[in-house]
């Protein structure tokens, strides 16, 4: 296996893992390789990307990040960035969610609202 096909795998291992349920979805994403991320879906239904009734920054970090940031910003994974004392500014981390550094993927299919709101989610750790 290439190092490119197992960046490209990790990468979206990291996107499809979920903290309450992640052996179940790493299982998954493992065995139907190839089946996208809708075998995930049915396990955590993807929030829409862009701010509708209901959307919250608790529930669009819980699907995008928890994964690798944990729940409460505290990194499951060890290249993962501590967000419990992340103290940038929201251009930063609007550049974060655009470059995907590292082993992070990118988020393009977050709109600017979306991505303030999980901002000033991630915010909220450190007060």
């Amino acid at each position: 296996m290439s190092a490119a096909t197992t960046t490209s795998i990790v990468r979206r291992l990291a996107r499809t893992m979920r903290m309450t349920i992640a052996p179940a979805i790493l299982m998954l994403a493992t065995l139907g390789a190839g089946c996208g991320e809708s075998a995930s879906e049915l396990l955590v239904p993807k929030p829409d990307t862009t701010i509708g009734q209901g959307t919250t920054g608790a529930s669009l970090y819980r699907y995008h990040c928890s994964a690798c940031h944990g729940l409460e910003g505290r990194p499951l994974v060890a290249s993962s960035s501590d967000l419990r004392d992340y103290d940038s500014s929201f251009a930063v981390f609007d550049s974060v969610l655009s470059t995907g550094p590292g082993l992070m993927p990118r988020y393009p299919e977050l709109d600017a609202g979306a991505r303030q709101l999980i901002y000033d989610h991630v915010r909220a750790f450190t007060r």
